[in-house]
């Protein structure tokens, strides 16, 4: 589904395909929202789309497996999946709508194998594509080629600016990545949008990825990640979040006609609605976890982060030192 809207006191439907809920295991769903909106009951989200997991499937050694939930139960990613590949070339007329994502497409093969196959079948003109992309590679061959296409949709997984985007997405560069971005925006026939997932280390980058989003006219999804636990933002002490609800609040002044002021105010929404809400036992694990991957990376949370960390700091978590794999060292 897409494109709809949900507000509260009202029932939610969805009609699920069998093939998305027979099997063994446990069923995730996943609403993607855009922002809010004002609604008879108050504001609810603007849904994007809805995504269906299979957590925890028998029989496949994996925790969590994304493709579980479809009649190509093996695991496999679709790229490797010959029975997947082969049903989308046996009739591609059948071919309206396709998503391309996991890993990143723009490296695959069979990316261009497939985009090769509906040029040549004649059909492009009537298939919708989507791209889900780090943007941290340009295949101008393959680009050029998607211009065959009904309409294709660019959606660019770029979680925070300069420093964040690259602690976030090491070992990405913030400038290749920018620069791939707007080399999309320029082309004139992709649609391109910014997802993001609003976790613990960009909360309080958001109103910048807002901005820089805003002054290209490129719409942002955003969705609040889950997991791992240690990163949802409701592992903050709520006083903590108040520091970056006041920036989305000043983001909005200053921003009065911006493309994405939705999405700041859904965010805001979000943490205000939760201000009684804690996950916890989880800031111990969230230090932990931090401190091991700066010493992997090369990267320093205090230097990325120094909101964050001063708002922890001023409810009486100072960062801590704990490691669960290195040494601890001093501050940086």
């Amino acid at each position: 589904m897409r494109r709809s809207e949900w507000f509260p006191g009202q029932q939610l439907r969805f009609d699920l395909p069998a093939d998305a809920i027979t099997g063994s295991g446990d069923i995730e769903i996943q609403l993607h929202a855009l922002g809010s909106k004002p609604g008879p009951t108050g504001a609810g989200p603007l849904i994007e789309a809805l995504v269906v997991h299979r957590t925890r499937v028998a029989g496949t050694g994996h925790r969590r497996n994304e493709r579980a939930f479809l009649r190509h139960a093996e695991g496999l990613a679709w790229h490797d999946d010959p029975a997947i590949l082969a049903e989308l070339v046996a009739d591609p007329k059948a071919v309206k709508q396709l998503i391309l994502q996991g890993g990143e497409p723009m490296l695959i093969p069979a990316t261009e194998w497939l985009i090769d196959r509906l040029i040549a079948a004649g059909t492009a003109e009537q298939t919708e594509l989507q791209f889900v992309t780090n943007a941290t590679i340009y295949n101008e061959a393959l680009v050029e080629k998607l211009r065959a296409f009904r309409r294709v949709e660019m959606v660019c997984s770029v979680d925070g600016v300069g420093p964040v985007l690259e602690y976030i997405r090491h070992p990405a560069r913030w400038t290749e990545v920018s620069a791939i971005v707007e080399r999309y925006c320029s082309l004139g026939f992709l649609d391109v949008t910014i997802a993001v997932a609003a976790q613990i280390y960009n909360l309080f980058d958001l109103p910048n990825l807002l901005a820089y989003a805003d002054a290209r006219g490129v719409r942002v999804g955003l969705h609040f990640l889950n997991d791992p636990t240690r990163l949802n933002v409701l592992a903050l002490p709520p006083p903590a979040r108040e520091p970056a609800i006041a920036a989305l609040e000043r983001h909005l002044v200053a921003h009065p006609a911006g493309t994405n002021r939705a999405v700041a105010a859904f965010v805001i929404g979000h943490l205000k609605s939760q201000r009684e809400k804690i996950i916890p036992g989880q800031l111990e694990e969230l230090f932990a976890f931090t401190n091991d991957l700066d010493d992997v990376n090369g990267q320093s949370i205090r230097a990325v982060c120094p909101e964050m960390v001063a708002a922890l700091a001023a409810m009486g978590h100072p960062w801590g030192e704990q490691r669960r794999f290195g040494v601890a060292a001093a501050p940086a």
